[in-house]
């Protein structure tokens, strides 16, 4: 539980959380974005009719292992010193909550 932000600043939870939940919408639908190769672009594709979740993109849900990875990275390729420090910060508190 926590947020980071874009200067890779970590924020823990206000409280201790034992349960969450998360609202999720459903669609049915005959499209469907695929990812583009190569850099290219992505295209929306038709297929047979499904149920999509519909979720939005802003928020980025991530474990503790994979948040460490993704800050890791980011930080290795900002030539900004505080985004740096800040990343440094963040990367020890996560393996305290890993750990």
């Amino acid at each position: 539980m926590g947020q980071i932000d874009s200067a890779l600043r970590y924020s823990p939870p206000t409280r201790r959380f034992y349960k969450t939940s998360r609202h999720f919408n459903l669609v049915q639908t005959n499209h469907r974005w695929e990812p583009g190769i190569n850099g290219e672009p992505n295209k929306e594709v038709t297929v047979p009719m499904q149920w999509l979740i519909d979720e939005p993109n802003d928020t980025l849900m991530l474990n503790v292992s994979t948040a460490i990875r993704c800050v890791t990275e980011r930080r290795d390729k900002t030539t900004d010193p505080v985004v740096r420090k800040n990343a440094d910060l963040t990367l020890t508190k996560l393996k305290l909550e890993r750990d």
